[in-house]
């Protein structure tokens, strides 16, 4: 059954919504991709903070006419797309989707777009192989830590021989 003008509407305010709110979005064709394929995928996406909508090619082009962040995938926009929604960490939405893809053949990762720039598919990649959010933080507060806790090291041992020394003393002196 065909849809009519408001469903399209409303479905052209649901993508403009998500645009808006999207860290990142990748694109990816599912042609020949079984429905159960395509549940386990979002499956494995929504527990990245990312969730896949399949895309009508039309109404999105009108939903992200105003976004400048997304206006960049317009001309993307070819053949059964399915749009990745990342909410959270991009780098792990992008590694569990090409581990995905590299599984499944019918799946093709074709571009995205993060915060205004287009991603290519080996840009892609690059995002997948960083370390997760987390584990960058942790990289960068060990870094400023680091420092301090040498010194706290050097002062306890200077503190410490001290002590060992008046220790010796005392001892002799007995």
């Amino acid at each position: 059954m065909a849809k009519t003008k408001a469903d399209k509407m409303a479905l052209r305010d649901d993508f403009s919504a998500r645009f808006d709110k999207t860290a990142a979005c990748l694109l990816a064709e599912f042609r020949g991709t079984t429905a159960s394929d395509m549940a386990e995928l979002r499956v494995k996406l929504r527990q990245v903070n990312a969730e896949l909508k399949v895309l009508n090619n039309r109404i999105v082009k009108k939903a992200i006419v105003n976004n400048d962040d997304v206006v960049l995938l317009t001309d993307r926009l070819k053949g059964p797309l399915a749009g990745i929604f990342v909410y959270g960490d991009a780098a792990a939405a992008a590694k569990s989707l090409l581990a995905y893809a590299k599984d499944h053949e019918l799946i093709k990762v074709k571009s995205g777009v993060m915060t205004g720039d287009v991603l290519e598919y080996s840009d892609l990649e690059a995002l997948s192989q960083l370390p997760s959010k987390e584990v960058l933080l942790a990289k960068i507060l060990g870094s400023i830590v680091a420092p301090h806790q040498g010194l706290l090291r050097v002062i306890g041992g200077v503190s410490g021989n001290l002590v060992r020394v008046i220790n010796a003393i005392k001892e002799a002196k007995s």
